[in-house]
């Protein structure tokens, strides 16, 4: 028992020493930030587990905005670790026509809308440029609001929708600038992909599935207030 917490101790004060408590990153702080989406959506259409003739393809693309807060450590040689939770509303969203045999089919109107995502991540950087700039990739869970629309105009006009938390993972870059002494911003690229989502139309019978594949990428600018 006391080997354990002699250990826990040490490994603690070796933790505390190596954090650079100077450096304007470290510490928590909470954020803005405005981007642009620009997603695509893969759609094929599945009778009795089967993939059929049927296909679509949506870019759902569009601007957002949302918070983020986190929390950095800087150590002495200047690598920063840090963990970052955010939330966007999207308006992102696309229309566009099922394919037949890779066909656009104008009786089977289709289309995709982003509304909404989340992450937490964690962020590897360096501080450079007298602790005034950071340089860092991320990567983390991420999960976003997917609405997917469906119609068949032939004979009669029937519709239905799907609205999801699509959950999947992200990775990205950045670059970070302190402009005044608490004040950062930030330029950030992110990819994300999502995991399948299906769903079975009211109007298509009972063994006939959609099924969805999203990706996404953004470009993001933010600022930063850190405590």
């Amino acid at each position: 028992m006391k080997l354990r917490q002699i250990f826990v101790a040490l490994v603690c004060t070796i933790a505390m020493s190596s954090v650079y408590a100077e450096s304007q990153f470290s510490g928590p702080y909470l954020g803005l930030q405005i981007g642009y989406a620009n997603g695509d959506d893969q759609g094929f259409e599945f009778d009795h587990g089967v993939q059929n003739d049927f296909s679509q393809d949506t870019s759902p693309e569009g601007e957002f905005f949302g918070l983020t807060a986190g929390f950095n450590y800087v150590f002495n040689n200047n690598v920063l670790l840090g963990i970052e939770v955010d939330y966007n509303y999207i308006d992102a969203d696309y229309s566009s026509f099922q394919k037949e045999l890779g066909v656009l089919n104008t009786s089977w109107p289709v289309s995709t809308k982003v509304e909404q995502s989340a992450s937490i991540k964690g962020r590897l950087g360096h501080v450079l440029n007298n602790d005034q700039t950071l340089l860092y990739v991320l990567g983390g869970y991420s999960i976003a609001r997917i609405q997917r629309k469906i119609t068949d105009l032939i004979p009669t006009v029937d519709s239905d929708s799907n609205r999801e938390w699509n959950k999947g993972w992200l990775t990205g870059l950045g670059l970070e600038h302190f402009v005044t002494s608490n004040l950062s911003a930030r330029i950030e690229y992110r990819h994300a992909e999502y995991s399948t989502e299906s769903f079975n139309p009211n109007f298509v019978g009972p063994h006939t599935t959609e099924s969805y594949d999203y990706d996404e990428e953004t470009i993001q600018l933010g600022i930063s207030y850190h405590f």
